[in-house]
């Protein structure tokens, strides 16, 4: 998945982000996108979804220390 969407190209209105340089004639521009993802699954530590979910969260913010645009699994 995290595959898929970095080799998304995702077209936004310019200027519609007022820290970017406005465009000349206005067209749409491509932008690349990435994403870090945290992967958990229910096993003898995390017995709960909540646990999960927790445990997901932690795995997500490890991603993006580690670099972003990422998955690490716990």
């Amino acid at each position: 998945m995290r595959n898929r969407i970095e080799q998304m190209r995702v077209r936004v209105k310019p200027g519609s982000d007022k820290r970017r340089a406005k465009t000349n004639g206005r067209q749409p521009l491509a932008v690349k996108v990435t994403a870090s993802l945290g992967l958990a699954t229910r096993d003898n530590y995390t017995r709960y979804p909540s646990d999960v979910v927790k445990a997901a969260d932690q795995a997500l913010y490890k991603a993006k220390a580690k670099g972003r645009n990422r998955v690490v699994v716990r």
